[in-house]
């Protein structure tokens, strides 16, 4: 499935900064770099280990890179 994320809505003026890395990744996964995107979910984990939603994509993320760059 596709993620559809607004890029261009001024809501991101009210989000954490926590919340705007998120989004960051988030926009990177939508534009196929994954690699900068885990990258991204490993500093909010290593930053805040209790991050349950940086701990799944990151968890799921590491595991599409290795799956997608072994195939190839």
């Amino acid at each position: 499935y596709y993620l559809k994320v607004d890029y261009t809505g001024d809501r991101l003026q009210y989000a954490t900064p926590r919340e705007k890395h998120h989004f960051e990744a988030l926009k990177l996964c939508n534009e196929g770099r994954f690699a900068p995107a885990i990258q991204i979910w490993h500093k909010l984990i290593e930053e805040q280990p209790w991050d349950v939603l940086a701990l799944k994509y990151y968890s799921d993320g590491a595991c599409n890179v290795v799956f997608y760059t072994k195939s190839e």
